[in-house]
């Protein structure tokens, strides 16, 4: 995407300093800790060190993978082993395939909310897979098994034909839209700066006994976050400069700091006083609406996905958020006021 932002900083999950890299909305984290390394997502490396540390079984004793293993050749010594269950990943991968509709039936494409069904429908014929590659003296080999050709694609593998083909469809679909690609790079960036919201506060709240940051300024004062995270390309508010004054303001009156950080923020903020549940419906921050948000707005939920959402799903999207706010003694957001900020006529319901 053009002008899409690729971040690199150090962050602290599970009491451990891991360095990141995020891209659009993915990130990748890895950090050493009692000689051993860590690699994983943003979202999953604090869950991989207490994994470890509470000595839970490793892959190597799963039935699954131990099966997958089975199917290919023995007697090798593999240069590189991928191992992918299609059936667990497949749920992450629609939701954002479902958040991503909108924009391609805008580009004039009719897709049908079927052409992905629902988890259940197709786990069984999704089981696990794996690939291992060698060489010897009579050259670089590779071999592997899937659910069905293409699985790797699910499986999050970019080798084969298949991947080289998703690839052809995807530029497919976008070039009808290019003249659109301004704007969806904007909102795709803003996304990527939620998405690390949503995942620091995930990782926050393991290192607090579940409790979610009580302020978006608590991430930044402790370099989770980077202040540029908390601004919308959309709106074009300029991000909060980080001076010395500023991070001793941080530690003497963190309320004139979280003020500061305010001024500066585009995304509102609804963890306050809760506790991480690590729910997929649960809406944890989302954009402020106003004038570039006519055609709907960014959420990020709890369990660190994104999605995109037009305003007619709006009342429905924040259905769960709402009844966890409630429980929890907190105002509700009244979606209907935020229509009116972002300046969209008519009943949420009936727009068009």
């Amino acid at each position: 995407m053009p002008n899409a932002p690729i971040k690199i900083e150090k962050v602290t999950a599970a009491k451990t300093e891991v360095s990141t890299l995020a891209f659009m909305q993915y990130s990748v984290a890895w950090g050493v800790k009692n000689d051993t390394l860590y690699v994983s997502s943003l979202s999953g490396i604090a869950g991989a060190i207490k994994q470890v540390e509470n000595k839970s079984p490793s892959i190597l004793e799963n039935a699954d993978y131990k099966a997958a293993r089975a199917a290919l050749p023995a007697g090798v010594k593999p240069i590189t082993i991928s191992y992918a269950y299609p059936a667990k990943l497949y749920p992450e991968l629609r939701r954002t395939a479902l958040g991503l509709f909108p924009i391609i039936r805008r580009a004039g494409f009719d897709v049908p909310m079927e052409l992905l069904p629902e988890t259940d429908a197709v786990a069984k014929f999704m089981p696990p897979g794996a690939m291992i590659t060698w060489s010897d003296a009579d050259g670089f080999h590779g071999a592997g098994n899937s659910a069905f050709p293409g699985a790797e694609m699910l499986g999050g593998q970019n080798i084969g034909p298949a991947a080289i083909g998703g690839l052809a469809l995807g530029a497919a679909v976008a070039l009808p839209a290019v003249a659109r690609a301004r704007d969806l790079s904007s909102r795709t960036v803003d996304m990527a700066n939620l998405r690390g919201i949503s995942q620091s506060a995930l990782v926050y709240a393991a290192d607090h006994q579940d409790a979610m940051p009580d302020d978006l300024a608590r991430l930044v004062a402790e370099k989770m976050i980077a202040p540029r995270s908390l601004v919308s390309r959309r709106s074009g508010t300029a991000p909060l400069e980080i001076t010395p004054e500023l991070e001793t303001l941080a530690k003497q009156d963190f309320a004139k700091f979280s003020a500061e950080v305010a001024a500066h923020t585009d995304f509102i903020y609804l963890g306050k006083d809760t506790k991480s549940e690590v729910n997929g419906g649960v809406i944890v921050a989302y954009e402020k609406p106003g004038a570039p948000t006519t055609d709907g707005l960014n959420l990020a939920y709890q369990d660190g996905h994104v999605e995109f959402m037009t305003w007619p799903r709006m009342p429905t999207a924040f259905e769960a958020t709402n009844a966890f706010l409630k429980k929890n003694g907190k105002p509700e957001v009244d979606v209907a006021a935020l229509q009116r900020r972002a300046g969209v006529g008519g009943a949420v319901n009936g727009l068009p």
